[in-house]
């Protein structure tokens, strides 16, 4: 029902000069986003709680407390210093323009990225991204539309009714993500003390992030997600003592599949006990709200067709030039680097909410869809009609492991999120 994914942070000043920009703080202090919010238990023993504090956060990007607690190094360059590495990020540059005069700024600072990624040494944080389904954003935004039309309309009550259940799946995720933290900083938070042959791995107390509640993707189609920025620095959970120490990266790496899982299970529980109706997805892997037709959630995920369609168009490529199919590990290669190669800044597209809405309400109509107004509807009428979901059968059970199981980057506990979400609502 939920997807997890965790990408290192290594290039600093990208991040502080576009991301903190396009991503974190910029939305957030537009009013197009909420602010964000502090998670883990690092920031509560840092007194940090509630709405982010820009500034702070910026001092975290750079290693330093709200108090000057110096919580790492910050980012190291590993071979050239600071004057030759601007030297080959000019020549990178000078070379791309050469070939392409019209490069634009953006181009050359992710030309720029590159090449310091190529000396980088320190991991700064971690962009920890937690997103809902489809079917989960197409109800938020039709319950918003629902909203607006009681306050066209004078119907102050109804308005109110309907933006607080938009509100109820808000925050469902965004509890799901304080959940979830919480699991990893209790069963896969480590760090290690000591050097080389001496050193031991200790469990860590608790972890630092900045977390970010957004509602499109980079294509502008509805997307509840939350983005948060997971800082590289722990200390010592038995309290031995007051260094702070880089976390134990592995440990988190290889957990990112069971944590998913969990949070697909919790995200569930939420939503049922709030009571939205779910249902089995066909694909095996987890639920999607019942009431919410196919159509309309393909037409707003034009994200993933544009990624299918360079796919399926890479697969006959290899496989014309190799003579052979790709394997399942070339594929999920492949399928890395198309998203990020596809790609847009957020800015590119930048809408007030209400524009928004507006906008998606027109694209269905236009595409012979589900009003958005009328998704909430159609979502009551499949819970008075199916009632509470059915237990997993074994059958059931089978497939989604052989769906599950079909390519590597899902061969593991992830799987197994249905079969708990079903068990614990049944």
């Amino acid at each position: 029902m939920e997807m997890l994914t965790i990408k290192t942070i290594r290039d600093l000043e990208y991040y502080l000069q576009q991301l903190m920009a396009d991503y974190y703080l910029g939305p957030a202090m537009t009013g197009k986003e909420p602010p964000g919010r502090w998670t883990g238990k690092l920031a509560a023993d840092l007194g940090l709680s509630g709405v982010v504090d820009p500034d702070v956060l910026r001092s975290m990007w750079r290693g330093v407390g709200p108090g000057g607690e110096m919580l790492s190094r910050g980012a190291r360059y590993a071979g050239p210093g600071r004057d030759e590495l601007q030297q080959r990020i000019d020549q990178a540059i000078s070379d791309a323009k050469a070939l392409n005069p019209l490069l634009t700024a953006r181009e050359e600072e992710q030309i720029a990225s590159r090449v310091r990624a190529r000396v980088r040494h320190s991991v700064v944080a971690w962009d920890w991204t937690q997103s809902g389904v489809k079917s989960l954003t197409m109800t938020w935004a039709g319950l918003l539309a629902r909203s607006k039309q009681a306050a066209v309309r004078g119907d102050e009550k109804a308005a109110a009714h309907w933006q607080k259940r938009a509100n109820d799946i808000a925050d469902a995720l965004n509890e799901t993500v304080d959940e979830t933290i919480a699991e990893f900083e209790r069963t896969a938070l480590f760090t290690r003390t000591g050097h080389h042959g001496n050193g031991a791995y200790r469990d860590g107390r608790g972890v630092a992030g900045a977390k970010f509640l957004q509602h499109t993707n980079r294509n502008g189609d509805p997307q509840l997600h939350v983005q948060t920025v997971l800082f590289n620095t722990v200390q010592r959970a038995d309290g031995a003592d007051d260094e702070f120490r880089a976390v134990y990266s592995r440990a988190m790496m290889r957990s990112r599949l069971g944590m998913a899982a969990i949070a697909n299970r919790v995200l569930a529980q939420k939503l049922a006990r709030a009571g939205f109706p779910l249902v089995h997805r066909a694909d095996g892997n987890g639920f999607e709200i019942g009431g919410v037709r196919e159509d309309t959630m393909e037409a707003f995920s034009s994200r993933r067709a544009t990624v299918t369609q360079e796919l399926a168009r890479r697969k006959a490529e290899f496989a014309r030039d190799n003579g052979r199919k790709p394997t399942r590990l070339e594929l999920w290669a492949m399928r890395q680097y198309i998203t990020t190669a596809t790609r847009k800044p957020k800015s590119e597209d930048d809408l007030e909410p209400g524009e928004q809405l507006e906008r998606w309400e027109q694209h269905a109509v236009r595409e012979g869809l589900q009003p958005l107004a009328s998704i909430p509807g159609d979502v009551i009428r499949f819970a008075q009609t199916h009632g509470r979901i059915a237990p997993v059968s074994t059958e059931q059970r089978r497939r989604a492991i052989r769906i599950r199981s079909s390519s590597p980057e899902n061969c593991a506990a992830v799987m197994t999120s249905r079969v708990h979400a079903a068990s614990s609502l049944a």
